[in-house]
């Protein structure tokens, strides 16, 4: 750097930065408040969480900045303006649903960075309990239960629930955080519909009293993997986006599985 440069010279450079930097985050709110309106025209008001986009997004932001910012700032950037454009959208609040002995400050730390500062974040009914943040987010659009990522044992295993009537419109829409391995450690679950986001994973429940599922899987031709088992119900982890109406999803159960049903979806790590 030449020697005639002064520090005032280099803070009004950063200034001059930052009011262009303004000027097109007011610019970007706009905008998707713009893509609000022209969904609301089209199909009405709806809650505008989909995280599969928003895993787009910042998939091409983090590989556009390639060496000469770090991945980890570039997510944390584009959350706040993210999470901004959610709030205007209608989400109305988050419920961490730890269970019993599970870490909650944990759920809220990983709350805080994927939502914001200004979303509404609270421990859910009962104390964090399963079922009744479930039976919350699945009566009114707008709420999302922050639950612990499905696993086969210890609080992991509320997946089960979802395969109550009572929860047939809630989905694992997404999980948080997204690029890292193994995967995520919180999963998102309101009602709200699946979306890709290019590189997912599909999550798919099923009844298998006779251990069919990897038979099931090999015959209708999809790759995955058992995840959890709670009594006869079963939690699959299928490569790919899978919709609901996936025509797989029928001759699953032609091929040995029962009430075999998508439950949510989650972008890979990368």
């Amino acid at each position: 750097m030449a020697d005639h440069v002064t520090i005032d010279m280099l803070r009004s450079q950063i200034d001059q930065i930052d009011d262009q930097l303004l000027d097109l985050i007011v610019r970007r709110v706009r905008v998707t408040g713009g893509i609000a309106e022209v969904k609301a025209l089209a199909a009405g008001p709806e809650f505008g969480f989909r995280p599969g986009r928003e895993a787009e997004i910042l998939r091409r932001v983090v590989a556009r900045a390639g060496d000469g910012l770090g991945p980890a700032i570039v997510i944390q950037i584009w959350r706040a303006l993210i999470s901004e454009s959610l709030l205007r959208q209608g989400l109305v609040e988050i419920l961490l649903t730890p269970g019993a002995g599970a870490d909650a400050l944990r759920l809220h730390e990983l709350a805080r960075s994927y939502f914001g500062f200004a979303a509404e974040i609270r421990l859910g009914p009962s104390n964090g309990d399963f079922r009744a943040a479930l039976g919350r987010a699945a009566e009114q659009v707008g709420v999302i239960a922050l639950a612990p990522w499905p696993a086969s044992t210890g609080n992991g295993q509320w997946w089960s629930m979802l395969i109550e009537s009572r929860f047939s419109e809630l989905r694992i829409v997404g999980g948080w955080p997204m690029f890292t391995s193994p995967g995520p450690e919180a999963a998102f679950v309101t009602r709200a519909p699946l979306t890709p986001s290019g590189a997912d994973h599909a999550w798919v429940v099923a009844f298998d009293e006779h251990h069919q599922a990897a038979n099931a899987m090999a015959a209708v031709g999809v790759t995955g993997e058992e995840i959890a088992r709670a009594r006869a119900a079963v939690l699959l982890r299928f490569d790919g986006f899978l919709a609901e109406d996936d025509p797989r999803i029928a001759r699953l159960g032609n091929s040995g599985l029962q009430n075999v049903r998508v439950i949510g979806v989650c972008a890979r790590p990368v």
